[in-house]
């Protein structure tokens, strides 16, 4: 019924957990298809031993560095269980993660995407809940506004094979690849189920890439108007809601740049990027009417006003 995609890249030291944690699932796994990213240390060897011991293991190693998104389309092509879900190599299944999957499906039999929750752990073991869509069936586009809004993470959701193959549905390169890749399968999946239950426990790194000030955030741009652009030219999506997903893309641009992600000698410049997709004032308060984030939106509105406004010339 189910099949687990497991990326890894460099996760010597978390990799047999993970493994571990796909192997022991019950209901157990159709397939559990383990792609290693050409890693540089003992992460393949460790999963090849594995592979030995059990026959649902596949194991592929990339011929080069692909990056996540590139990563898990390779182990996508493998699946042939009608639903399949995702893993990272540092990251592991909570105990139940099988089971809430099965019961989702079997209380949600026309289900095409089940989102459910995460819980991060830090190296000093402190502990919280996150991901979470409130729990519910999501169908129509106004419907799918909420599980919209938490688009973060493809490790907690579990997906149809059909639905994903049916349109094309492929992970982009470059960082921040889940937010087309999340939003494009929200739109296409007829029926989307939140669930109220953890499937996966990810681990917080202090030195992650995402959180350094590094110059690849500025891959959101791209992945961002990819994402647009699946609402803007599809037929019947109304002006309204593609103004929602247009306030979703400006809330997360501005957190990268707010949160100190962006090297400081460029944040100027990521704030004009911001600006060069949404230049009328009016127009961008106007994409907040009725969000639930609109409080949080005029703040950041002003903020980055602020920062355009002092900018050095």
């Amino acid at each position: 019924m189910i099949s687990a995609v497991l990326i890894c890249y460099n996760n010597e030291a978390f990799i047999a957990e993970a493994i571990d944690s796909a192997v022991k699932q019950q209901p157990a796994f159709d397939q559990i298809i383990i792609v290693d990213d050409f890693s540089g240390d003992q992460t393949f060897q460790i999963a090849k031993e594995y592979q030995s011991k059990d026959d649902r293991i596949q194991l592929v190693q990339n011929a080069a560095n692909l990056g996540p998104g590139r990563a898990r389309n390779v182990g996508m092509a493998l699946v042939s269980s009608p639903f399949f879900c995702f893993l990272d190599g540092d990251d592991y299944f909570d105990s139940n993660a099988s089971s809430v999957m099965h019961r989702a499906l079997e209380e949600h039999p026309g289900a095409e995407m089940c989102i459910f929750e995460g819980i991060a752990f830090d190296p000093s073991g402190k502990q919280r809940r996150s991901a979470a869509v409130r729990a519910g069936v999501y169908e129509g586009l106004e419907a799918k506004r909420a599980p919209m809004l938490n688009v973060t993470f493809p490790w907690n959701k579990l997906y149809s094979t059909n639905m994903v193959r049916r349109h094309k549905n492929q992970f982009p390169s470059g960082k921040y690849e889940d937010v087309p890749w999340c939003y494009r399968c929200i739109f296409h999946a007829d029926t989307v189920v939140g669930v109220s239950a953890p499937i996966v426990r990810y681990r917080i790194h202090s030195e992650s890439t995402l959180q350094r000030r590094l110059d690849h955030h500025f891959d959101a741009f791209k992945q961002w108007e990819a994402t647009l652009s699946v609402f803007r030219d599809a037929p019947d999506v109304p002006k309204e809601f593609f103004a929602f997903v247009q306030a979703n893309c400006f809330m997360h641009l501005t957190h990268i740049l707010f949160a100190g992600r962006v090297p400081e000698d460029r944040e100027v410049e990521f704030a004009q990027r911001i600006r060069e997709i949404f230049p009328s004032n009016k127009a961008l308060r106007g994409m907040f009417d009725g969000h639930r984030y609109q409080p949080l939106g005029m703040r950041r509105i002003r903020r980055l006003r602020r920062l355009l406004a002092n900018a050095p010339d």
